[in-house]
């Protein structure tokens, strides 16, 4: 028997709400939050646990990292103005995007470094070319 904390009302051990006054019992179910020993609480086998780990919100703080990085990457890769710093924080996001994500998009940044370099490789030897070519002639 149930003793209602309101009125006193002693009540069945299956009673939801008090026969006198009305008022809910508490409900206590086994399949109910327990305390695991890893500091989070979980309830029956198949649901997820009510705190995210740490793993959890680190992977999500990369995710979004990574984001960060492969865009600007790509856009200072792009403007040819930071081509260096921008390989370097596609691979630092390629690292970092542990689900492939952005990996497309610093590949992409990756490929477009290698171009811009290899075009001013050309463009250096055509530069050197003609400036010899012209002093050449000069003489």
């Amino acid at each position: 028997m149930k003793k209602c904390s309101h009125c006193g009302k002693e009540n069945e051990d299956n009673a939801a709400f008090c026969s006198e006054c009305g008022t809910a019992f508490p409900r206590i179910d086994d399949s109910a939050a327990k305390f695991d020993s890893s500091d989070r609480f979980a309830s029956s086998s198949n649901s997820s646990p009510a705190f995210a780990s740490t793993s959890d919100v680190s992977s999500s703080d990369d995710d979004s990292t990574a984001k960060v990085l492969a865009i600007l990457g790509f856009v200072l890769t792009l403007a040819g103005v930071g081509g260096i710093v921008g390989l370097i924080l596609a691979i630092i996001s390629l690292n970092k995007d542990k689900a492939g994500k952005y990996r497309g998009f610093n590949i992409a940044t990756i490929v477009l470094f290698v171009l811009s370099a290899v075009a001013g490789v050309i463009f250096f030897i055509f530069f050197l070319i003609t400036l010899l070519a012209g002093a050449t002639a000069g003489i």
